[in-house]
């Protein structure tokens, strides 16, 4: 059972390496708000390494959007054997129906 789910930044290695040293349920390295374009890169790396090592909670991948240039990448350069799953952020469809004014 998860109770609590702790975010980090990708690209700050000093908050990833203490996210997962904290007691939280699940750790989630995050390549998508909180990381700029120009940054994904490098902090794909260091969440791949990070999630190699050890830790106390589950390790997740939040990855950018599937409609974006970034997912496939996030996908591709962070996925390994030590990763317990993807966290794929909110959809950005528009809703099929409209409320009431009834």
């Amino acid at each position: 059972m998860n109770r609590s789910f702790l975010f980090a930044p990708g690209n700050v290695p000093r908050r990833v390496e203490k996210a997962l040293t904290l007691a939280a349920d699940a750790v989630i390295l995050d390549l998508e708000d909180s990381v700029a374009p120009s940054d994904k890169p490098g902090a794909r790396k260091s969440i791949a390494e990070a999630l190699r090592g050890p830790r106390k909670a589950r390790g997740y991948v939040r990855v950018n959007a599937p409609s974006t240039p970034f997912c496939f990448r996030d996908l591709l350069e962070t996925l390994h054997a030590r990763v317990d799953g993807v966290v794929v952020p909110r959809s950005r469809a528009r809703p099929t129906c409209t409320p009431s004014t009834g």
